[in-house]
């Protein structure tokens, strides 16, 4: 995938990081809702080496032109219909979280204002150096 600023990004490549993967839309009232949370959570682990991928299927142009308005820190990919169906995203918004060995952790459905605790407690567990 690309973002919206040309970066290409590959998962696979992203291996030894934990990553955080946000399916969302700009009609999506509750995904617009949770962005101040959301980018709570970059600027915590912003030292720790978190990824933070915004998914969206709205056009690049449509990205952009909302960003100019309102901050959301994680990398944007747009035009994401194709990755949505890769997915099985059909509720949003969808919140993945990637352990560092590129394991699915956790997906959650829906959001909401605990969404920055839900994903902070989860991360504090991922990106501790501590073995189980």
């Amino acid at each position: 995938m690309t973002t919206i600023d040309n970066q290409a990004l590959n998962l696979s490549g992203m291996r030894g990081k934990v990553v955080v993967i946000n399916f969302w839309n700009l009609g999506c009232g509750p995904c617009r809702a949770e962005i101040p949370e959301l980018n709570r959570l970059v600027e915590k682990y912003k030292s720790s080496g978190v990824v933070f991928i915004a998914i969206s299927n709205d056009r690049q142009d449509r990205i952009k032109e909302f960003l100019q308005k309102k901050d959301f820190n994680y990398l944007q990919v747009a035009d994401a219909n194709r990755i949505f169906k890769d997915y099985n995203v059909k509720v949003l918004p969808t919140h993945l979280v990637i352990d560092k060995d590129g394991t699915l952790h956790n997906r959650m459905i829906g959001g909401g204002k605990d969404i920055f605790e839900t994903l902070d407690n989860q991360l504090k567990i991922l990106t501790s150096n501590s073995q189980f």
